[in-house]
């Protein structure tokens, strides 16, 4: 089994978020076809088959193999805001993820206007941790929830992201 990430594309410049769908859809399934078919279910609609439903695009699907950033890290860039004083920013780095595992020590460096980064590689010990990186990153902070994932048992589980960090950059 994999988990796929399907992402809406906006409507208007919003997502709808209803009961089945939000902005990001990680669907456990036995393949992309069968994550596809799982998410048509759910109320997903490709192409211009029906504009008043969600537009998805089957280019925007992805497996989800976050088993490998275990072996590798998952490298991010988090920018903390200059008001943070330097001293305090790995206490205030592990207060925020003290459940993240990570490969290496997190680094320190300063950016522009004062910013300081913390680069990280980190693992994951479940889809969810993933999740909540994926959406700290990239999530719309109006959408709630931003991630949805749907396991094969039934299993819904909502993915917000965390406001309290200024910005988090993956790469």
């Amino acid at each position: 089994m994999s988990f796929y990430k399907i992402t809406q594309n906006t409507i208007n410049g919003r997502y709808i978020v209803d009961e089945n769908l939000c902005h990001i859809l990680f669907i456990e399934a036995d393949n992309e076809k069968h994550s596809v078919d799982i998410a048509k279910k759910l109320g997903c609609v490709w192409g211009d088959d029906n504009a008043s439903k969600i537009n998805f695009w089957s280019a925007n699907i992805e497996k989800i193999d976050y088993e490998t950033y275990n072996t590798n890290g998952y490298p991010a860039n988090i920018c903390f805001s200059p008001q943070i004083r330097q001293n305090d920013i790995l206490s205030t780095f592990n207060e925020r993820y003290y459940d993240f595992d990570t490969i290496d020590p997190p680094f320190i460096t300063m950016g522009n206007f004062g910013a300081i980064w913390v680069k990280v590689k980190f693992k994951f010990k479940s889809i969810e941790q993933y999740a909540q990186i994926e959406t700290n990153s990239f999530g719309s902070h109006n959408n709630k929830p931003d991630i949805r994932i749907f396991y094969l048992d039934g299993k819904i589980v909502d993915i917000s992201p965390n406001t309290h960090d200024n910005y988090l950059n993956l790469r």
